[in-house]
């Protein structure tokens, strides 16, 4: 690899000489092997070019990929108002509306204001026993299934931990306990629409005014969530039935401080599904990694189980998780190999300098956490599954930006520390339980579409504990 780029420089006067990249390159000419391996595309460029590449995009824009630390510290956060989330964004926004995930501008502003106080760290806090209890109640379906079943059955593991975080999200968000039918067909309608936005991240696409099969089954899917969603934020608006201490009821009362006006009616669907997106699709990707790296390193899963000795039959509480230092380790590191949100994409607002090259305005600006994790110059055997990477001390000697699965400066994901938490439980109560190996003909395999997904699944076979 070439040596690193050099950090921004803080003139910020453009340059003359443009950033390295593959001569003639234009995105539509491959649009086919960059969306079947984006991943691999994109470390290919990395190699070959360094910690900034540029690409011919759209038109006549370009795209710039910035991998080292400093240049993803300019984007997110010292210079961050000048970047606005773009195309991807725009593509995400034809399901989930204008919610916190793709707005801009004084709209985000002020949604976040208003949805700052659902994520206070003492509300986190209480959601610690929603999300043990919810754990558990998985874990002792496994064990209903295991007396009629053979206990050296595959088993979907990803299937399971999405199904897991959605439960989560439902109660912890509106209060529903998304169970038996319902949860099924909510799932169902969740994929049909993720899937069209995934689809729809091909510019040559058709847009949804135009009635093919594919639009029509994703305006049917997203017309029946909105009814649901609807109905629910109605009911809490007209405070009907019993009262409610979720996330949503935080979001139907918030009100601007500055302007005093709360969320409207399509905000609040939008916010909804934003979050419902946003909260389980995540979580439930990282946990399957983090089973997956745990079967692949038997000693760093040994020292896992170790520490989770004690706690076998207890329902974990928000003050036990300090004494699981080493299971929150296991968490990090696992987001650190599969971020979930393995890509991040901005639009520069007006001309800027990154690494001493020139930005062009409205040309993309794409972070690459997936690669910024694994960056020689910044993490020893970056490869490695290495938990003790994450102990105070290795903590306060990390660069800035090198570790950014949740984004970071003022758009830092709003539900970091719901995720972390809802991670390290998940992680703790199951490994306590189960002890999970991967199938013999299981291959790990990425699929990196919105969310880092191991594709086609994660096949486990889980063995009860004693």
């Amino acid at each position: 690899m070439p040596p690193p780029t050099p950090p921004n420089d803080s003139s910020n006067k453009p340059s003359a000489i443009i950033a390295p990249g593959p001569p003639n390159y234009y995105i539509l000419r491959h649009l086919r092997s960059a969306s079947r391996d984006p991943i691999g595309y994109y470390t290919k460029f990395w190699k070959e070019y360094g910690d900034i590449v540029r690409v011919h995009w759209f038109g006549n824009t370009h795209a710039h990929l910035c991998l080292h630390p400093s240049m993803v510290e300019h984007v997110l956060q010292a210079n961050w108002s000048n970047y606005s989330k773009g195309f991807f964004y725009k593509r995400l926004s034809i399901f989930t509306g204008n919610g916190l995930f793709t707005s801009s501008g004084e709209t985000w502003k002020t949604q976040r204001r208003l949805a700052q106080p659902a994520f206070h760290r003492a509300k986190i806090e209480n959601l610690a026993n929603l999300m043990a209890t919810t754990v558990e109640e998985m874990c002792q379906r496994w064990e209903e299934e295991d007396r009629t079943r053979d206990a050296s059955a595959p088993f979907d593991l990803a299937g399971e931990t999405m199904r897991l975080a959605l439960q989560i999200a439902g109660r912890a968000l509106f209060g529903s306990d998304l169970q038996g039918k319902e949860a099924h067909r909510f799932h169902e309608l969740m994929n049909a629409a993720m899937s069209h936005v995934e689809h729809r991240f091909n510019p040559l696409t058709l847009p949804e005014n135009i009635p093919t099969r594919r639009n029509q089954k994703f305006l049917k899917a997203k017309a029946e969530l909105d009814e649901w969603i609807t109905k629910l934020v109605r009911e809490r608006a007209a405070h009907t039935g019993p009262e409610h201490d979720d996330l949503l009821q935080i979001l139907v009362d918030a009100r601007d401080p500055e302007s005093g006006q709360g969320l409207s009616e399509r905000q609040l669907i939008d916010e909804v599904i934003t979050l419902l997106v946003a909260g389980h699709e995540t979580s439930a990707d990282a946990l399957a990694w983090g089973f997956a790296l745990l079967a692949q390193n038997p000693h760093t899963r040994e020292e896992l189980e170790s520490e989770l000795s004690h706690i076998n039959g207890k329902t974990l509480q928000f003050a036990d998780l300090a004494d699981l230092p080493y299971s929150k380790m296991v968490f990090e590191e696992s987001l650190r190999l599969y971020p979930p949100i393995w890509a991040l994409a901005r639009e520069a607002n007006e001309a800027d300098e990154i690494g001493g090259f020139p930005i062009e305005a409205r040309s993309s600006v794409i972070t690459l956490p997936f690669l910024t994790h694994r960056h020689p110059d910044f993490w020893e055997a970056p490869e490695k599954f290495d938990p003790t990477r994450f102990s105070e001390k290795n903590r306060l000697n990390r660069a800035k930006f090198a570790y950014f699965p949740f984004g970071g400066g003022p758009r830092l994901c709003i539900g970091q520390q719901f995720a972390l938490m809802e991670g390290q439980i998940a992680l703790a109560i199951i490994s306590s339980r189960y002890r999970l190996e991967l199938a013999p003909f299981e291959k790990l395999e990425m699929h990196p579409s919105l969310a880092l997904r191991p594709r086609n699944g994660l096949w486990m076979i889980r063995r009860k504990r004693s």
